[in-house]
């Protein structure tokens, strides 16, 4: 946090329960918007100091010397299709997971469905660059790799608005709560498979701090503006008095600051304000909490727990950080810290 800040970064004061953590235990950038908030500052600095960018090109391989004992550069292709090579003595991979690569996700973990789509391009029109490059591009260098099965999943197709917990509810088709809100991603996956439709609807009112693509989200259809909670229950297609019975026995734990159903810690407000703001939620694939397996100095390792001299890894491209699932807050964190610690171990690389 000190390091961002040294950088431009601001941080509101007060600490915060993420969506999908079990603690208050995160801090958000004065803007809202942590990593758009931080590439800005750290590409500015970098600017700053000469680093060079090259965009639209595709790493295509590593280069290592003859033996394979160490890397020492990549090999690219140009937008017009010329291969070129840059030597460096050291190169650290952080081009993300495989979530944009659904044949792999489907390879290692066949619970996921062909037609599952990634939470960064929900709708299937975008982009998700996230492809397993890391990983292809290490293998043949005798890579290990560590819990590829363990891909996150979570319902964040575009109906959710808010980014930190206890001013929203989900209800299930029938117009019911069936979890804890502010439980770990793992936990409410389990209990959304059991749900009618594998479907969720996320309400929260006119109080609460959304975030910055609530608009964007109206206008695209993933969220709706309710006057009532009769509006709520008509696009749900459950009965109003569902509905309203959810509301008051809900609002009514947030006034006693007890979940007596689910045992939410966090009752930030009563939803009761109008308009109220509705979404419809899916599973979709978030988060690869396997990669490269690495060690404290983010050295990519080999199958016999060697290093890969002149590689590293940092954040998504990695694993075995995280173990079984990740809890929320974290990705940003493991981005950065690792982050630094390549960039440090990169430039002071030696090799002998």
């Amino acid at each position: 946090m000190d390091w961002l800040e040294s950088m431009g970064v601001r941080w509101n004061p007060e600490p915060y329960l993420p969506v999908g953590s079990l603690s208050v235990c995160s801090f958000i950038s004065h803007s809202g918007a942590n990593g758009l908030n931080y590439i800005t500052h750290l590409n500015q600095r970098a600017r700053e100091l000469g680093v060079r960018f090259i965009f639209s090109h595709r790493v295509n391989d590593l280069l290592t010397y003859a033996d394979r004992s160490a890397v020492e550069g990549v090999v690219m292709r140009t937008p017009e299709g010329n291969v070129e090579y840059i030597r460096s003595k050291a190169v650290i991979l952080a081009c993300g997971g495989f979530t944009g690569n659904i044949s792999m996700c489907r390879a290692v973990n066949r619970n996921i469905s062909p037609a599952m789509r990634s939470t960064a391009n929900p709708t299937g029109r975008g982009l998700d660059g996230a492809t397993g490059d890391a990983i292809s591009l290490a293998k043949p260098l005798n890579a290990m790799v560590k819990d590829l099965e363990h891909i996150q999943l979570i319902c964040y197709l575009g109906g959710r608005m808010l980014n930190y917990s206890g001013a929203d509810i989900y209800v299930n088709q029938e117009g019911r709560r069936f979890v804890n809100e502010a439980n770990a991603h793992a936990v409410i996956q389990k209990e959304l498979l059991k749900q009618p439709n594998e479907t969720l609807w996320a309400i929260t009112d006119a109080k609460s701090k959304k975030s910055l693509t609530v608009e964007t989200k109206l206008e695209d259809g993933s969220v709706y503006k309710c006057a009532d909670t009769a509006e709520i229950a008509k696009l749900i297609g459950c009965p109003a008095e569902n509905i309203e019975e959810t509301l008051n026995r809900y609002n009514e734990f947030v006034r006693c600051q007890k979940d007596e159903d689910f045992e939410k810690p966090i009752l930030l407000q009563t939803i009761d304000k109008p308009p109220y703001y509705i979404g419809r939620e899916k599973l979709g694939i978030h988060y690869c909490c396997g990669g490269l397996a690495f060690n404290e100095y983010a050295e990519v390792l080999r199958n016999d727990g060697t290093s890969i001299a002149g590689l590293y890894a940092a954040g998504e491209a990695t694993g075995g950080l995280h173990g079984k699932d990740r809890i929320g807050g974290g990705a940003l964190t493991e981005c950065v810290v690792f982050g630094r610690i390549a960039g440090k171990e990169a430039a002071n690389f030696k090799i002998g």
